[in-house]
């Protein structure tokens, strides 16, 4: 969490814009790493509730990898990781979000065309269930998608671009239009804009036919960002190193331009009269509506990372910061009332900063952020070697979950006693490679092995997933029945004293397989297909009783046989049936 005051800044003079809008950054989400490379946030979709953030990630340069991260921000000062997606042979362009369906737009090298819309069932709009349909679509990289009536809009290109129909009955492809370098589409009533590049060109449609189209100064750099928002007849373009642009798309007529500072405008997001304008390493612009379609320019946002997208929606304002992750930040507005700064006591009184225009010319970004005790958005990448104590008092709740995807591939053939011989096979789980053997080998005492397996993870976790729903999505290539590769997920799970509930873990999927551990013993297996499934925590397969007050040792092996996909995914701790969350470590008795 943070809450830093980032203030508009404007070379050379002064604005009145400082005394009346203000905006806090009160959240940063960091981005996660696949095959070893930091993923880049490259676009945002806030639900209509303005509850969810869906965030997409890619890998820039050549080279394929990315994910979705959902993300609870009903309240935008305590934003919570739902689930996070992570695919190794996958970037992630672009995404929408309605009813219980997730549409992604990107590039894969798994099919044989790269350029795909995948539609990606939900559950409660808050986690991965399955994906529905993929489509592929032409060329090189699918770069945008929207709704529109009965139809999925999805733009292609570099080269060979095109505005592809695709029907939500069915999913087949209705109608494809050609338009070069397609980057971008946005609907508004009956009319959808488009905006290609190399060079740059506005393409409307209405009723599945085009309409105009019209060239437009910029979008010349190859295989980069441009973005379109249609309001009515008024498009408000991100034309790259055309900058922003303000188009009548009755006529063609470009009714404003501006180019920031070091000249390019990767998106740009217009609400009630301002225009919020992603500009890469130049940070964001804000812009105010004047007469005539004409901006007053008041100034800019110095946001760590590079600006890719920007998202204003209400007063929650979104940016896509390339290996920054995502920027989340509440705007007060005095010109419109428009506020949602509301955190109740501040965390450091001394952030807020006296700003007055007149004395206070140029103002550099508020300093360091200010932590809380819980946070809850997907954090650090750095491994946490120290279990949470022991001890506790009568919270209930879970501290969770240490993730450690071990990418090696396994041999499974070695030992005749366990011969892998069918997707999800739990004999697959005396081949994962802590030495514990999954607490499957007789002859090892499970309580030793369990302490050396727990140790494992601890040693070598590569990221903490704060969630309470928790799902994890990659993809591997495997010899079938012959390796396999293993990810493991720790938490803590607290009984307070003389509680004699049903605790249970309640899975939704899994590929191809994964066993349930809890201190020391297996609750039991899971295999692909079998669909979601309810574990009792407090008894074992031998029908021994195996919660104990306070703190408890829950692991989850997640193993895969063959290629492509391998996931977990719906992952809840439920008590006498009803889901239990994270707690706050500052509420355990420390001794």
């Amino acid at each position: 969490y943070k809450s830093n005051i980032v203030t508009i800044t404007k070379d050379g003079y002064e604005t009145k814009a400082v005394a009346d809008f203000r905006i806090r950054q009160v959240a940063q989400v960091d981005p996660f790493q696949v095959k070893d490379q930091t993923v880049q946030a490259a676009n945002i979709y806030l639900s209509e509730d303005g509850k969810t953030a869906y965030v997409a990630y890619d890998i820039a340069g050549p080279g394929f990898g990315g994910g979705v991260q959902i993300i609870d921000v009903s309240d935008p000062y305590k934003p919570v990781m739902k689930a996070e997606m992570s695919l190794n042979d996958t970037d992630i362009y672009d995404l929408i979000q309605k009813d219980n369906n997730l549409y992604l737009a990107g590039a894969s090298e798994t099919t044989d065309k790269p350029a795909f819309m995948e539609v990606f069932g939900l559950r409660d709009n808050q986690s991965f269930d399955k994906s529905v349909k993929q489509v592929l679509v032409p060329s090189y990289a699918a770069t945008g998608v929207n709704l529109h009536k009965d139809k999925i809009l999805v733009t292609s290109g570099d080269k060979g671009g095109v505005l592809s129909e695709i029907n939500q009955s069915d999913y087949s492809i209705s109608k494809s239009h050609n338009v070069e370098d397609a980057r971008d589409v946005s609907v508004s009533g009956d009319k959808v804009a488009v905006i290609g590049a190399t060079p740059g060109k506005v393409y409307t449609f209405e009723n599945s036919a085009q309409k105009n189209s019209f060239d437009i100064p910029g979008a010349t750099i190859p295989v980069s960002q441009s973005t379109i928002q249609l309001e009515g007849n008024i498009a408000y373009v991100a034309a790259g190193n055309g900058g922003f642009q303000v188009i009548d798309t009755d006529n063609g007529q470009v009714k404003y331009n501006y180019k920031p500072s070091k000249g390019i405008t990767n998106g740009v997001s217009y609400n009630n009269g301002r225009a919020f304008l992603a500009n890469g390493e130049d940070g964001i612009s804000v812009l105010e509506k004047g007469a005539d379609d004409n901006f007053e320019v008041l100034g800019k946002l110095n946001l760590e990372g590079s600006s890719n997208v920007v998202l204003n929606k209400g007063c929650l304002l979104f940016a896509a910061t390339g290996l920054g992750g995502l920027t989340i930040s509440v705007i007060e507005d005095s010109r419109t009332g428009q506020s949602c700064y509301n955190p109740g006591p501040s965390p450091s009184p001394s952030v807020e900063p006296t700003t007055n225009p007149s004395t206070s010319p140029s103002v550099e970004p508020t300093a360091s952020p200010v932590p809380t005790t819980s946070p809850t958005v997907e954090p650090s990448s750095s491994p946490m070697p120290t279990p949470p104590p022991t001890s506790c008092s009568n919270e209930q709740g879970f501290i969770g979950w240490y993730i450690y995807d071990n990418k090696t591939a396994y041999e499974t053939v070695s030992n005749p006693n366990f011969t892998v011989d069918f997707h999800g096979d739990p004999d697959l789980f005396y081949y994962e490679p802590s030495g514990a053997r999954g607490l499957m080998d007789p002859a090892m005492d499970k309580k030793e092995a369990f302490a050396k397996l727990e140790r494992y993870v601890l040693d070598n976790v590569d990221r903490m997933k704060t969630q309470d729903t928790f799902s994890y999505d990659t993809t591997t290539t495997l010899d079938t029945f012959k390796e396999a590769t293993y990810t493991y997920a720790l938490s803590y799970l607290y009984v307070p004293e003389g509680d004699k509930s049903k605790y249970t873990i309640e899975i939704d999927g899994v590929d191809d397989a994964a066993t349930v551990l809890v201190n020391g013993r297996i609750v039991g297996n899971m295999i692909l297909g079998e669909g979601r499934k309810v574990f009792d925590l407090g008894a074992t397969e031998d029908g021994t009783q195996n919660l104990k007050e306070c703190r408890n040792s829950v692991m989850i092996i997640l193993a895969d046989d063959s290629k492509t996909q391998k996931y977990i995914r719906g992952v809840k701790f439920l008590k006498d049936g009803q889901q239990i969350n994270q707690l706050d470590p500052s509420k355990l008795d420390i001794q």
